[in-house]
């Protein structure tokens, strides 16, 4: 198909360049109002930043783009940027003029006031029936489709079109298998000569998007079809796989860097709304009205101290009860005085802190307990109050209570006790191996829902929470000595002993002897406190004396 489009002019300001013998490909309704058309074939999918749709054309299926314009700054970037349609319009012909299959682009509209884009559409060939290749690879005998796909990328590099939004499912299957589509170009460039250091970056991309699927011979049979010249890795398939890996990982760590932030942002699992003089961030599905109608209800709790109530202090207020079927957990960040809310400037707002290592907690797949919402009001730049709302599964206690309750009473039966060490040590292990910390690990912060063959445990104070900091010796067993301190004593210094290695073995440290040593010297002089279904326990305890007393297996005995 040329690349030379004709141009034409629909209502309402519609300017359509439709690429020559494609006319016949499309309704005379779409060119005149693609709003209209669009209404009479509703997408098949949406999201905050497009729809798309499937509708019949003259000669068969077309595929329908509608590009949404979110904000002025949108705007003024199309100024002097291409928008995403005739991006991905321009791609798709040096695409196909350089025998890179993709979908055959038959028109694109963009529609302006004056200068400033308003929205765009994109029409391309449909390729029925089809499906993603991230789709199809967790079916089995995918191995002669990683082939084409090898081949389909090493002609786009080839051809100095760099896809920089590569995955699996931006590769298109057609249903015989016989034919892969290269799809969503927009986010393309061409260049003139592709370095070996992007097209490693741009396989690992690839990879990374069927984490957990291809085995490293799958991957070392895509890297011997894509260099088959051997004008990449040279033949040196198993250096090449290394430096992938590497880049794979520096990918998930972005990757979880951007899903993490995206709970700030307008997006399609996150709303930003004002309501009367609130600031308010939510997960989609909630309604400021009842988000405020919780924040009532939280006030009322503590001024009345009624049941629900958990903590109240002069910087922060806890409460839990159920608003519908939901269980909430709201904690309120209280500022009192004006050096108060001025330190927030400084050091950043406890609240959103929170709010964004909290959804950072999930977008891990480390906690359950799931923040719904945060609310903020300001007077002149200054944070007033702040609310962090949590959903909180039924069954979470925290671990100093949950702890109690089992194991006072339980005797000298260790059967669940070492069961239970076992998954808390698992879990303070993926913790660490995920570069977790928690500034507060006490073990009133840890929450534990038991299950039938298994516990499950989360993080609460998610303020106090960092993610993906490197973490130095000394933190690191600051840590251990506030889950040591905060640990009630029906859990002896040899149960102890047990989790510490467990623990040790499972983040592969070799000093086990040195770090547990290093947990009773920090804790000598500290009171040991936690809490119990009984209220508050605050007692001295001689960790070294204790240590000792406990026998040749005691804490601060190196493991032979």
């Amino acid at each position: 198909m040329p690349d030379d489009p004709s141009r034409k002019r629909g209502v309402q300001g519609w300017r359509w360049s439709v690429a020559k013998g494609a006319t016949e490909w499309l309704s005379p309704a779409l060119l005149d109002d693609p709003e209209i058309f669009l209404f009479h074939n509703p997408p098949l999918k949406e999201s905050a930043v497009r729809a798309v749709s499937i509708a019949s054309g003259p000669q068969g299926e077309i595929f329908l783009k509608h590009y949404k314009i979110r904000s002025y700054r949108e705007r003024w970037k199309y100024l002097v940027l291409p928008s995403k349609a005739r991006r991905e319009w321009q791609m798709a012909h040096h695409a196909l003029r350089k025998g890179i299959t993709t979908p055959l682009p038959l028109a694109m509209a963009e529609r302006r006031n004056g200068l400033l884009l308003r929205d765009a559409f994109l029409v391309t060939q449909a390729i029925l029936p089809s499906a993603p290749l991230i789709e199809l690879i967790p079916r089995g005998g995918y191995q002669e489709l990683l082939v084409q796909a090898a081949g389909l990328l090493k002609s786009s590099h080839e051809a100095g079109l760099l896809h920089l939004d590569l995955h699996a499912g931006n590769i298109l299957v057609e249903k015989d298998g016989k034919k892969l589509y290269l799809i969503d170009l927009h986010r393309s460039k061409i260049v003139r000569n592709i370095s070996r250091r992007r097209r490693l970056w741009n396989l690992a991309q690839f990879f990374y998007s069927l984490k957990g699927w291809l085995s490293t011979d799958d991957k070392k049979a895509f890297l011997q079809r894509y260099d088959e010249a051997a004008d990449t890795f040279a033949g040196e398939l198993e250096q090449g796989l290394r430096e992938i890996e590497v880049q794979e990982e520096r990918i998930q760590r972005r990757h979880m860097r951007s899903r993490t932030k995206r709970c700030l942002k307008q997006s399609g699992g996150f709303s930003v709304t004002r309501e009367q003089s609130w600031q308010i961030w939510c997960r989609r599905g909630w309604k400021p009205q009842q988000l405020l109608k919780i924040v009532a209800r939280h006030l009322d709790i503590v001024a009345k101290k009624k049941e629900g109530l958990i903590k109240a202090d002069r910087r922060t207020a806890i409460t839990l009860f159920n608003y519908k079927e939901t269980r909430v957990c709201v904690k309120e960040y209280r500022y009192q005085g004006f050096w108060q809310r001025l330190k927030e400037i400084f050091r950043g707002s406890k609240a959103r802190r929170g709010w964004l290592m909290g959804n950072g907690l999930v977008v891990r797949g480390i906690s359950e307990i799931v923040p719904q919402a945060l609310l903020e009001k300001r007077k002149r730049g200054l944070l007033q109050e702040a609310f962090l709302l949590m959903e909180t599964p039924p069954g979470y206690v925290e671990l100093d209570r949950s702890v109690v309750k089992t194991f006072e009473a339980q005797g000298d039966d260790d059967t669940q006790k070492e069961a239970f060490l076992n998954a808390f040590a698992g879990f303070m292990a993926e913790l660490y191996l995920r570069t977790i910390t928690h500034k507060d690990l006490k073990t009133c912060n840890i929450m534990v829902r038991e299950r039938e063959d298994t516990w499950n445990f989360g993080l609460v104070d998610m303020d106090d929470v960092r993610l993906d900091k490197k973490i130095s010796h000394r933190r690191f067993l600051k840590g251990l000595i506030q889950l040591h301190t905060s640990t009630p004593l029906c859990i002896d210094m040899r149960d102890r002993r047990r989790f510490l290695t467990r623990y040790l073995q499972l983040i592969k440290q070799d000093n086990i002897g040195n770090i547990i040593q290093g947990v009773i010297k920090g804790s000598q002089g500290r009171q040991l406190v936690y809490v119990a279904p009984s209220g508050d326990v605050v007692r001295d305890v001689d960790w070294e004396g204790a240590c000792k007393a406990a026998g040749e297996l005691a804490l601060c005995e190196e493991e032979p």
